[in-house]
């Protein structure tokens, strides 16, 4: 049973570690400056990125709630 605990502390450990890795505040920055309506150029130029595609690709992230948000967006369009 310990080692069971064990392995589950070490597990919680290593999540909390990658949540809380200060390179995670850049990803998270670049995601709400995106859905905040951000220029994506613009964006690319703050984040230093020589290729947007790492911008979009790596940097900026979608989740449900963004889309559905989109979509909202279009439904006033139409």
């Amino acid at each position: 049973m310990e080692a069971s605990d064990s392995l589950r502390q070490k597990k919680i450990n290593f999540f909390v570690l990658y949540l809380t890795h200060p390179h995670m505040l850049r990803h998270t920055f670049c995601t709400r400056c995106a859905e905040a309506g951000l220029d994506i150029k613009v964006l690319q130029m703050i984040m230093g990125h020589s290729d947007i595609s790492i911008t979009m690709n790596i940097y900026n992230h979608v989740d449900a709630a963004r889309v559905q948000n989109e979509m909202k967006k279009l439904e006033n369009v139409m």
